[in-house]
């Protein structure tokens, strides 16, 4: 029997059959034998089945995973089993992995997945396939990489030199603790404190086991030591080596070292540099270099007031100060520091006791554009000298004086022998920086003077941008005396190297182009090129104060020797002079010729080779009549080349049988030819 459209109930349904013959006698089901009915029972089922997932891991191994979870039953359609699905997504959008199992704890092979992340849930499914709700999703991790340090630090509880009280009290737990941090979680049964997992290395390259610590956390271990570890008043750097440890999923670290620590010695700072703030010059710049590892940045006072100090490069903190109007110096500039120990050291070392020194920075002046003004440098060695009307706004401008750093170091001042890459004997720097800023531009050329011992090879130069250039300079009274346009860093340099010249024709050349063009290039580095000037058999062909300088002739030499020389002058009238003789080639001629194959079939090729470079090479072509047959034409030449010829006329046509002369034509200083004659042969 079939039927369609009967609407059943989840559980037990009764169904009542009867079976009726032709005169509607019911057939007999029973015994003995009497019309009746058959009652059939019949279970639907579209119910998932019911439990509680309580879905747990058990365990995450670098080799597997175990996943444990509640029983299921369901009331018509057992047995249940459960569907395990791994998806990369929470949302399970895009499924990797479907499992089918009967029981309820499942493990995983970590080695069948490649990614790190992985999120599973569970299903139970009864025999027909009606699934529960997805149990919530678990995270489960495949690690196979190797722990890493984070941080590693050395806390000195107690620092005991002079400045102790300026840097927070510490709980005393122990004078020392040395603080590890890893980036992840890790397994805490691995204690660094035995194997010799963590050790201290001396300077003398003696090492120190720490055998006591614990873990603090899931990922930072702390040993807590005494002073009294190290060898009597030893406080030179210590290292600290690490190695052992290893992660929740039993990955081992790679061995680590530190950097270096100091214990009890208090840090040290180079003598802060003080120069304009490139980006604003009415700004000054203070650059500190410590001379090891600081736990904070540096904390710079300037006049009483904290200024912001920050990390640069290389060691290098930086900060800046804008310089007040009519400020002429500053009373103060104090710096403390404290390292990775808490050691705390101090620039300049006696700091409390200079709130009654001044410094004597910089010095300030208001130039206005109704006035003159004259503003010395801080040690009088110095003095601009600016025009009344240079200003179109009044504005206060400042001089300030500073060294360079003679090593060059990022985000430190340079010296200026190498950013003119010159070696300092090549060009001495005889002064310091000396600053007039802001940098404006002005209406009326400056005077800027200093005093000194000078000679004829004392340049005045400004700096623009990274490099030294030129300005005018004279020798006036026993002073030297520049002109500028506009404010900025000026020093005094002694050029003691006069330029040197390259030319791209050599001594006792012998040329093949009558036309060569002439090519000096003057390497100037010092105080700059003053005057160049060329010239061809005693003749100027050129007066220049570029590095480059090139001459084509218009005509072609006459051919034979030539002479060229060059002379050069610097501003610090270092001078040179080269001289080279050269020999031009006369008028081009042809060599050889051949005309290949004669006869001729197809094609011929027609070679040739002249003696000196031309205009051009022209090929005529007649037949015995003398009329012109074909033409070609070469503005590109070769010494040595040749023309192909098709056997075609003017018009494209192929010529005739016979004979053909033909005419080779060379132009340079004149006109040279040469003539041939071609078989044609079909």
């Amino acid at each position: 029997f079939f039927f369609e459209n009967i609407e059943v109930l989840p559980g037990d349904n009764l169904l009542s059959v009867s079976v009726l013959d032709d005169i509607s006698h019911k057939l007999n089901f029973n015994n003995p034998p009497k019309p009746s009915d058959i009652a059939l029972s019949v279970i639907y089922d579209n119910v998932g089945p019911i439990g509680a997932y309580n879905l747990k891991k058990m365990s995450n191994t670098k080799t597997n995973v175990k996943f444990e979870w509640g029983e299921f039953v369901d009331q018509w359609s057992n047995p249940v089993y459960f569907k395990i699905q791994i998806a990369i997504e929470e949302s399970f959008s895009t499924i990797i992995k479907e499992i089918i199992n009967e029981g309820t704890s499942y493990s995983l092979n970590i080695g069948d997945f490649p990614h790190k992340n992985y999120y599973v849930r569970v299903i139970a499914v009864d025999s027909l396939d009606n699934e529960a709700n997805p149990s919530d999703s678990i995270i489960f991790t495949v690690d196979s990489e190797r722990p890493q340090i984070s941080t590693l630090t050395i806390q000195d509880n107690t620092p005991d030199n002079q400045y102790s009280s300026n840097y927070p009290i510490f709980k005393n737990i122990d004078e020392l603790s040395v603080i590890i941090t890893f980036d992840e979680k890790m397994k805490k049964d691995v204690l660094l404190s035995k194997n010799r997992n963590l050790r201290i290395r001396l300077a003398t390259t003696a090492y120190i086991d720490l055998t006591t610590g614990e873990w603090i956390s899931d990922n930072t271990w702390k040993t807590d030591l005494s002073k009294n570890s190290f060898p009597s008043n030893y406080n030179g750097e210590i290292k600290v080596y690490v190695q052992g440890a290893r992660d929740a999923m039993g990955n081992e670290m790679i061995g680590y070292i530190s950097q270096s620590f100091y214990i009890d010695k208090r840090p040290e700072i180079e003598k802060p540099k003080i120069f304009p703030n490139p980006m604003d010059d009415r700004e000054i710049m203070v650059l500190v270099r410590a001379l090891e590892k600081l736990k904070d940045n540096p904390k710079v006072t300037i006049d009483g007031i904290d200024v912001v100090c920050k990390p640069l490069n290389n060691s290098w903190y930086g900060t800046s100060y804008r310089i007040k109007a009519s400020q002429n110096g500053i009373r103060t500039l104090s710096i403390t520091i404290t390292d990775l120990n808490g050691n705390v050291g101090h620039w300049p070392a006696d700091y409390t006791e200079l709130s009654s020194v001044n410094m004597n920075i910089f010095r300030t002046a208001s130039l206005t554009k109704n006035n003159a003004v004259s503003l010395e440098s801080v040690n009088q060695n110095s003095v601009i000298d600016i025009a009344e009307g240079s200003v179109k706004q009044n504005i206060d401008i400042y001089s300030m004086i500073y060294e360079d750093e003679q090593n060059e170091v990022v985000n430190a001042p340079r010296a200026a022998s190498s950013l003119n890459k010159l070696p300092v004997k090549d060009i001495e720097k005889n002064t310091d920086n000396i600053v007039y800023a802001p940098a404006i531009k002005l209406e009326k050329d400056a005077q800027i003077s200093f005093s000194g011992i000078f000679d004829e090879k004392h340049v005045v130069m400004k700096k623009v941008g990274n490099k030294w250039k030129y300005i005018p300079t004279n020798l006036e009274q026993g002073k030297i005396v520049g002109k500028t346009d506009s404010l900025g860093t000026f020093a005094v340099f002694r050029d003691n190297k006069a330029p040197s010249l390259n030319l791209n024709i050599a001594d006792n050349e012998e040329l093949f182009n009558g036309k060569e063009t002439i090519r000096l290039n003057v390497d100037e580095l010092g105080s700059g090129i003053k005057n160049v000037v060329v010239y061809l058999d005693d003749k100027i062909i050129g007066d220049t104060d570029k590095d480059i300088f090139e001459f084509t002739p218009t005509n072609y030499f006459k051919p034979g020797e030539h002479v060229l020389r060059v002379t050069a002058l610097d501003n610090a009238n270092n001078s040179v002079e080269k001289r080279v003789v050269f020999k031009a080639p006369a008028g081009a001629s042809f060599n050889k010729l051949n005309s290949y194959p004669n006869p001729a079939v197809n094609f011929c090729e027609i070679k040739y080779n002249i003696s000196a470079a031309s205009e051009y090479v022209e090929l005529k072509i007649y037949d015995v009549s003398g009329k012109l047959v074909y033409k070609d034409k070469k503005t590109s030449v070769a010494l040595t080349d040749s023309f192909i010829w098709n056997l075609d006329d003017r018009r494209g046509n192929k010529v005739a049988n016979g004979v053909y002369i033909y005419k080779l034509i060379v132009k340079s200083s004149g006109v040279n030819e040469i003539n041939g004659k071609i078989a044609v042969l079909r």
